[in-house]
């Protein structure tokens, strides 16, 4: 009986071992080729600049439409996809009331509600949103008549919440425009009224418009065609956008807000086909507003038509680049995907810029950027994305460090080994205690 139970505990013993060696095997033969390869990396390139200066990114692109000065914004990472005249100064109501809207937003508490003064009650568009000197209406509730309306009595009940006076209120809506480097445009009023020393430009409202849509309370009502609000016991008010037959004829379009004033008409709108996302903003001195939405619609379907969006890499994928340290060389991966707007049918990338960081040490762990990619487009803009090792590296190369990478990147096949190899030593100490017990019991038996 004893010699029984050592054999079978030799051959649990010899198991392990067997286990080990084709452990150590599977390692070895799964060490990918990339990392015994060798090849050189280049940072050296010079910083380039498109060679051509192109106004819009498609060529001598033209759309058929009578606003005089517009601008297209592609949302995601800010490339302008159209401009017609974008430096043109002049009067564009919008841009004052959006100010409004924003700085109320950032400086008045959502559950606050606003005492209408006279000033604002005496406004001729008082009535359409029941406003009344005295009494009181929620920030939510001024703030979508001052959009889906274009409501000057609510911009100014909203400045002289802000500010306590429309005067100290304008002296905010300048500072915060310089803080937006702003620099054509002068603000004399909270509600867009003409006024021969308000000025501004579609590209300086741009930069408000991309402002305005981060801050989400904001974002909310310029995406609101109508809404319901139950202002005391008798009154109910139904909100309805001046601007529903833009929505109606804009395919697409999220958000639409337009603001008259004299001679002159200024519209903003966000639009959204598959991915890529958009806004526009123009002034035009049309007199009809079919004219203005007939404009608006065909600036979205044209976009829309004309461009596209398209991934430049996807997590994971490898980049056509090696990189050493020491002695050890290995491959560059992406970690997020990087997407973009581009024209159709155009290959829209310039050059790509390659920069390894100059500060690399021991240990590169995969979750730490090595290098950095620029991508630089045709019309200027750059796309930057960090490169990350494949494998981590801790010291000088060794067999070992090339054992424990191959783990850390199969760690599934790792677990399985690991369990079976648990199971076999459990079962060959099993087998051991059986065996000194039973030699226990020999001897007692004696």
């Amino acid at each position: 009986m004893k010699r029984y139970n050592t054999r079978i505990s030799e051959f649990h013993l010899r198991s392990l071992f067997f286990a080990l060696i084709l452990t150590f095997s599977i390692t070895v033969v799964m060490i990918p080729e990339n990392i015994l390869a060798v090849s050189s990396s280049d940072s050296s390139q010079p910083s380039p600049s498109p060679t051509n200066s192109i106004y819009n990114p498609i060529s001598d692109y033209k759309l058929d439409i009578n606003t005089e000065s517009a601008i297209v914004i592609e949302t995601g990472r800010g490339m302008k996809l159209y401009m017609k005249e974008p430096d043109l100064v002049t009067q564009i109501p919008l841009s004052s009331k959006l100010m409004t809207a924003l700085l109320s937003v950032e400086s008045i508490q959502a559950d606050t509600m606003i005492t209408i003064s006279s000033v604002a009650a005496q406004q001729k568009d008082s009535a359409e949103l029941s406003l009344k000197a005295g009494e009181k209406y929620s920030l939510k509730y001024l703030l979508y008549g001052l959009i889906l309306k274009d409501n000057s009595a609510a911009a100014i009940a909203l400045a002289e919440q802000v500010s306590g006076t429309q005067e100290k209120f304008v002296e905010l809506m300048n500072s915060k425009a310089e803080s937006y480097q702003m620099n054509s445009t002068v603000f004399t009023n909270p509600t867009g009224e003409f006024d021969e020393n308000q000025k501004t430009t579609v590209s300086d409202v741009a930069r408000l418009f991309r402002f305005a849509i981060s801050l989400s309370q904001l974002e909310a009502v310029l995406k609101t065609r109508d809404s319901v609000f139950i202002l005391n016991t008798t009154t109910t008010k139904h909100l309805i956008s001046d601007s529903a037959d833009i929505w109606a004829t804009t395919e697409g379009a999220t958000g639409v807000f337009t603001s008259s004033g004299k001679s002159v008409k200024s519209f903003s709108v966000t639009a959204k086909s598959g991915q890529m996302g958009i806004f526009a903003i123009g002034v035009s001195s049309a007199t009809s507003t079919s004219d203005v939405s007939d404009d608006i619609s065909t600036i979205v379907s044209s976009i829309f038509s004309d461009y596209e969006y398209s991934t430049l890499a996807v997590s994971g994928q490898t980049f056509p680049k090696t990189m050493t340290y020491g002695s050890e060389t290995f491959s560059l991966k992406f970690n997020n995907q990087i997407n973009y707007v581009h024209p159709k049918s155009v290959d829209f990338i310039y050059t790509t810029i390659y920069e390894e960081a100059s500060d690399i040490s021991a240990p590169i762990l995969i979750t730490n950027p090595v290098a950095k990619v620029t991508f630089v487009l045709l019309d200027g803009t750059r796309i930057s994305a960090d490169l990350f090792p494949s494998v981590n590296i801790w010291s000088e190369s060794t067999v070992f460090q090339k054992v424990i990478d191959i783990y850390e990147d199969n760690s599934d096949i790792i677990h399985i080994i690991t369990f079976l190899l648990t199971v076999l030593v459990l079962l060959a100490v099993t087998q051991l205690i059986r065996t000194v017990v039973n030699a226990s019991k020999a001897r007692t038996s004696r």
